[in-house]
């Protein structure tokens, strides 16, 4: 993904479903959830946004539409001005929450366009988990063999009673997974 990203241009990931070019600023707004929030409305004469393969939550790049031909840096390293999350996918519009302090800029609202990012970071802590998890140590049964095996988790020790909870207000069904 990194190498299709890094080596295609904004018009070529648009064929592919990775960017999305021609939108238009519709609306820009600060929000009590995030700093701020900006809507794109597609700017074609159907104003529908095209077939793209980014969904929800990924991590994008907002630039101007002037250079859709050039190709970018799309290492989370190397980002362009704006970069955000997809909040909302709509047949005519997508809306972004945009990072802390970022906003984009009032020349750009008659013409930009997104691309999707790599965003590592679940991949990384999936990585760190697993080598977490190899490294435990060993318990009977360990921790890979309940996790991998379905092995009975056993468990030693005194049971907690109802007084010894920090938090009184937990429910029982909170204080039995307690």
């Amino acid at each position: 993904m990194t190498h299709l990203l890094s080596t295609m241009s904004v018009t070529e990931l648009k064929a592919s479903g990775y960017a999305v070019a021609g939108l238009r600023v519709a609306e820009q707004r600060s929000t009590s959830y995030s700093a701020a929030e900006v809507r794109l409305e597609a700017a074609s004469e159907d104003k529908l946004i095209p077939p793209i393969v980014m969904r929800i939550g990924e991590t994008v790049r907002i630039d101007d539409a002037a250079n859709d031909d050039v190709i970018r840096s799309f290492d989370l390293d190397a980002v362009g001005p704006v970069m955000g999350t997809i909040a909302s996918i709509g047949p005519s519009e997508l809306i972004i929450d945009l990072g802390s302090g970022q906003k984009i800029p009032a020349y750009w609202s008659n013409g930009c366009s997104i691309s999707k990012l790599i965003f590592d970071v679940p991949f990384k802590r999936m990585l760190i988990a697993l080598r977490d998890l190899a490294n435990c140590p060993r318990t009977r049964p360990s921790l890979q063999q309940v996790v991998f095996l379905g092995t009975e988790p056993r468990f030693y020790g005194q049971a907690l009673s109802d007084s010894d909870f920090v938090d009184e207000s937990l429910n029982q069904l909170q204080k039995d997974a307690v």
